[in-house]
């Protein structure tokens, strides 16, 4: 396990298990993205990949179902995965009375509800896709950021982006096949 501010310790041999777990699940690999690729997409899409996520994208770069393409994607797609999770919170909000108490006594209507998520949401560090459903906040900037498997839950622990993030999405991806869902890049 990672923790916030560890160096970054054996990650080439953690990058190495998950290019082998890749592999093995016979996942698209391309060559990693240069400095000028990375900076062109935080820029083009207003947010910073965290250390660790910077690192193996530099290394490696999949992009087989599931995987954005961060190189060569089609950014309309690239951008509805950057939205998805707050569509799916707004989803929730409509249909599951989901509701913040940090975001005060929810409005009666539900425009005004979601103005007020948008607003509060907007404050929050972005969302990076990372495999399928799978994303990782572009704040802290450092190494070992906690991951949200699912819109509203983030894990309790923080765990590298090549270790429990792939690992867990490639187990998926044994068990059920390809990922059911239609996010590509």
């Amino acid at each position: 396990m990672f923790h916030h501010g560890e160096p970054m310790l054996h990650f080439n041999d953690e990058i190495r298990r998950s290019v082998t777990l890749l592999r093995s699940h016979s996942i698209r690999i391309e060559d990693g993205l240069t400095e000028q690729e990375l900076a062109n997409c935080e820029e083009r899409f207003d947010f910073r990949f965290p250390l660790d996520l910077r690192e193996f994208l530099q290394i490696v770069l999949p992009t087989g179902q599931g995987f954005p393409n961060w190189r060569c994607g089609d950014e309309a797609i690239l951008r509805e995965r950057l939205v998805w999770p707050f569509e799916g919170m707004a989803f929730d909000i409509e249909h599951n009375s989901f509701w913040l108490d940090g975001w005060g006594v929810r409005p009666s209507g539900l425009p005004e509800a979601i103005a007020v998520a948008r607003r509060h949401v907007g404050t929050a560090p972005k969302l990076i896709p990372v495999f399928s459903h799978r994303y990782l906040p572009d704040e802290p900037t450092m190494a070992g950021n906690p991951f949200s498997p699912y819109i509203r839950r983030t894990s309790s622990t923080t765990e590298r982006i090549s270790g429990t993030i792939l690992n867990r999405s490639l187990d998926h991806m044994a068990r059920d096949g390809m990922p059911g869902n239609s996010m590509q890049s």
